[in-house]
């Protein structure tokens, strides 16, 4: 399989199962052990999750396919991850602070947007044999720590800032 049908596929299998976490915290009977990877509540923060967890998974697939052999693959996924994630929040906050509320289908659409730009930056960045330095390596290997380090802590402490904060129910993390 080309790199452009990984990146297809990547993107079919984070929408899906981005779409799927949604409603899997709920499902779980609000168990501790999925809220790191699930959304636990409605704020911008947990929805980010949706994008994060399903690109993580199936990078794991790809590097063992043929990640392995591309030494940017970790840190173009982490940028791309990054990326899809802003994207999202960016188009978010113009929209609603244009509209002054938002809208179901068009989070939707911006979610389907993020990921849709991640996958395009991966396979532009992958493409190119970009981000093969040893530092920029290093600097993905960290900032994929990093991601996962804040998608734990934000679960369960998170910041009392906007981007973490339940528009229904005013709670953050867990606890909203």
């Amino acid at each position: 399989m080309g790199l452009l049908a990984w990146q297809l596929c990547g993107a079919a299998f984070t929408a899906a199962a981005g779409t799927l976490l949604h409603f899997c915290y709920g499902w779980a009977d609000r168990s501790p052990a999925m809220a790191p990877f699930c959304a636990v509540n409605e704020s911008v923060w947990e929805h980010l999750k949706l994008l994060a967890t399903p690109m993580l998974l199936f990078a794991v697939a790809e590097f063992f396919c043929y990640g392995r052999s591309m030494p940017g693959f970790v840190p173009v996924r982490v940028c791309s991850v990054f990326y899809g994630m802003a994207t999202v929040v960016a188009l978010y906050y113009i929209y609603s602070g244009i509209l002054g509320r938002h809208f179901l289908l068009a989070d939707i659409l911006l979610f389907l947007i993020g990921v849709c730009e991640a996958y395009l930056l991966g396979f532009v960045l992958l493409a190119r044999g970009a981000l093969a330095g040893t530092t920029a390596v290093l600097g993905g290997y960290l900032g994929l720590l990093l991601l996962v380090f804040c998608q734990f802590l934000f679960t369960f402490r998170p910041p009392r800032l906007g981007l973490f904060r339940d528009p229904v129910t005013g709670g953050y993390g867990v606890e909203g």
